[in-house]
């Protein structure tokens, strides 16, 4: 697959596993209405053929040049279905059109026309086998031209849907690249502002220090102690500012086990102690970007520490279907359902002026969709608050 492609893996199996229902289809048709003696013993080896590789690829998604090979191979298994069902008089003939489509949706422009080539092949190849004597459409022009419209009916419904689903997802695309222009802006003008600010945030911790070391009042010395303490914090600010706007930078992934990702999570956290962790299974190892999945747990904790500051908070890890979860929950009061439409917006924010910048939760969404997964929130008002960060294909080994 390209690797500039839009298209999910997902996508891509669905309409493989859609065409090769829709040649069992045409197989039974064609028995039905088009040659009666047809053997669909022989006719249906090329369709479990093309079922067994959907399913071969649903289990190696990760290797797109498999993806693009397997749609080679359905275009060769089309022709031997065809050549098993009446040769090029056969009016389904139009599924030639679907792995065309489904390469040109995934693959390099060079893949795509290599493909359209290889099926102009296969159909030429169906004109020089001899013709089917006993073929119905030869002395009824009726059934043929039923079968034409069904062939159309199928192959417009798939291409239809599946060029939908093309532009949702480049229209997903788009979103995230405008968010990730946006949030490299910001991280240039918080790496910029804590360079500046740098400098004379530093004079005065000095001064302050001094201040606090050599002045004999108590009064000016405590005043020098916030001041200090007033630096530190913008210095944390700007810090956590870069951080936060910084979210989908690159990074190598690591393979890890649950229970050391979940040690380093927690690791050297002042609310350690307030938190139940489960990891299972705890042995097993998985494959991420360990600094940005730490980072955008330790995001939802903190929120959670905030929401409920009177009762624990559970953090658990899990592998589903190789598919990492992350799952923090808190006892808090929960949110209305306006806030939590806008929970993940950058900037907004519940909190008093000054205890937060409405950063954390997008921090952690823009993470887990640089990521290729997701963040879903659950809240019952007065209740409790669940998010779940998805992070897919990260399993590496048992």
């Amino acid at each position: 697959m390209s690797p500039a492609s839009p298209v999910s893996t997902r996508l891509v199996l669905q309409l493989r596993t859609l065409q090769w229902v829709c040649a069992a289809l045409v197989v039974f048709a064609t028995k039905q209405w088009l040659v009666t003696d047809l053997t669909l013993g022989i006719a249906l080896v090329p369709v479990g053929l093309g079922l067994v590789s959907v399913a071969i690829a649903s289990m190696r998604r990760e290797l797109p040049s498999l993806q693009a090979a397997l749609l080679v191979l359905d275009t060769v298994l089309l022709t031997a279905l065809f050549a098993a069902a009446g040769g090029a008089s056969n009016p389904f003939t139009f599924l030639y059109l679907l792995p065309v489509v489904l390469v040109g949706m995934t693959a390099r422009p060079a893949a795509t026309w290599g493909v359209f080539a290889l099926a102009g092949v296969g159909y030429a190849v169906l004109f020089l086998l001899p013709a089917d004597p006993h073929a119905h459409h030869k002395h009824n022009m009726a059934a043929h031209l039923t079968g034409m419209w069904v062939a159309y009916g199928l192959s417009g419904m798939l291409i239809t849907w599946g060029v939908t689903q093309l532009r949702n997802a480049l229209e997903a695309t788009r979103e995230l690249q405008r968010r990730t222009e946006r949030l490299t802006s910001l991280a240039t003008l918080a790496a910029g502002a804590a360079h500046e600010l740098g400098s004379p945030l530093g004079t005065i911790a000095v001064i302050a220090t001094e201040l606090e070391r050599t002045q004999n009042t108590s009064e000016v010395a405590s005043n020098a102690a916030l001041i200090r303490s007033e630096v530190e914090r913008c210095r944390n600010i700007l810090q956590q500012l870069s951080v936060d706007a910084g979210a989908g930078m690159g990074e190598t992934p690591q393979t890890i086990a649950l229970a050391d990702l979940v040690e380093e999570t927690i690791d050297g956290r002042s609310w350690s102690d307030r938190l139940t962790t489960t990891a299972t299974p705890e042995h097993a190892e998985v494959r991420v970007a360990v600094g940005l999945v730490t980072q955008a747990t330790r995001r939802l904790i903190d929120n959670a520490m905030q929401a409920s500051p009177d009762s624990r908070v559970s953090l658990g890890l899990s592998i589903v279907a190789d598919t990492l979860q992350i799952e923090v929950s808190d006892d808090g009061p929960g949110m209305p359902a306006l806030t939590l439409s806008r929970a993940t917006e950058p900037f907004f924010t519940t909190k008093p002026t000054g205890e937060g910048m409405g950063l954390g939760l997008h921090f952690v969404r823009s993470v887990a969709e640089s990521l290729g997964g997701r963040l879903e929130l659950e809240s019952v008002p007065l209740q409790r608050t669940t998010a779940t960060l998805s992070l897919p294909h990260a399993r590496a080994t048992p």
